[in-house]
């Protein structure tokens, strides 16, 4: 049963991220929280390619031009391009 879990999970990722995501900004979240290096929910979306996230974050009204604290102090937009490249 636990194979079936964790499969299913790993399996449907992606969904189950934007659910709890859309769960998370439906009970007030903040869209433009920083962790310790900078990075806000939309930076994390562009490095991994999550598209639908991306989207989402915008719909909600995220700062695009929130730097993270690297040596590069990429914007979200800058990271997904250069993750790209």
């Amino acid at each position: 049963m636990l194979g079936f879990l964790f499969s299913y999970v790993y399996n449907n990722f992606d969904i189950l991220c934007l659910l709890c995501g859309s769960i998370l900004l439906k009970a007030g979240a903040d869209v433009n929280s920083q962790d310790y290096d900078g990075w806000t929910p939309l930076h994390a979306a562009a490095h991994w390619g999550q598209e639908e996230a991306c989207k989402t974050l915008v719909d909600h009204m995220c700062d695009m031009q929130i730097k993270n604290n690297g040596v590069s102090h990429f914007t979200p937009v800058i990271h997904q391009r250069q993750c790209l490249q």
